[in-house]
């Protein structure tokens, strides 16, 4: 059927008629755009904006939404599960104030792209209690701004979390970056994206996760395996799935 999500505007109206839908649940920023206010005005189809622009409007989106389709008995719980792991996140991170680490977030396959500090797209990283080194004003709401090897080495992030396996693989061995600590360091790593993207792109529910890893990777809060059980029980509660060794292995690699 296509979507408005990231910029696309993919989307078909005759498709979407030809569903019959009752009504449209939208993210409130895809929403906004003017294409989807006329596509969905203009197809007399009822539209409910859901606010979701930061990991703490979750909890209330589930509730909304329970409450919406009368399915409180399946939203509840991951209402409470996201409020617990962002409180549990705050908290961790208030204790661990005097170690936050650098965080330079590497995006694309060259990892000089990011994104500046009050960037949603951050948001996660920020919320793990990462410093951002690249401060800017967002270009647009896209984000991903372009950055030079030489600010990178200036920044000499601790560690460095990074959208693009091809960049994990080859920038341990590519001479230009051996003089950031995070690379020195071996403190280079890729964020999972199974089912979908933990941190952003889309920043989804699976940001909840995306905490608990961030933690794990910046602090060993939880250690490993700690963080295999809060994995599975994720997994479990959030998509149905009962994850076995060998998912849980492919998921983080």
């Amino acid at each position: 059927m296509g979507g408005l999500q990231g910029g696309a505007n993919s989307i078909n109206r005759e498709t979407l008629l030809a569903l019959h839908p009752d009504a449209i649940i939208s993210w409130n920023t895809d929403a906004s755009s003017g294409l989807a206010a006329y596509l969905f005005q203009s197809s007399h189809i009822a539209t409910i904006n859901v606010n979701l622009e930061s990991i703490d409007d979750l909890a209330r989106a589930y509730r909304f939404l329970g409450e919406l389709l009368d399915k409180k008995e399946r939203t509840e719980p991951l209402a409470l599960y996201a409020q617990e792991v962002t409180r549990q996140t705050r908290a961790l991170v208030e204790r661990r104030v005097s170690k936050r680490p650098v965080v330079y977030y590497a995006e694309g396959t060259d990892g000089l792209a990011s994104e500046c500090d009050s960037s949603s797209h951050y948001e996660a990283i920020k919320v793990a209690g990462g410093i951002n080194p690249h401060l800017c004003q967002p270009s647009g709401g896209k984000g991903m701004e372009k950055v030079t090897l030489e600010q990178v080495i200036l920044y000499n992030p601790d560690v460095i979390i990074a959208q693009e396996k091809e960049f994990v693989q080859n920038v341990q061995n590519d001479p230009r970056w051996r003089f950031v600590a995070a690379v020195q360091n071996k403190r280079v790593y890729l964020v999972p994206k199974k089912p979908f993207n933990w941190i952003d792109r889309p920043p989804s529910f699976m940001r909840l996760l995306g905490l608990q890893w961030l933690t794990h990777v910046l602090y060993d809060e939880p250690n490993a395996s700690e963080f295999e059980t809060r994995m599975q029980e994720f997994y479990r509660l959030f998509l149905r799935i009962d994850l076995n060794q060998t998912q849980h292995q492919a998921i983080l690699n």
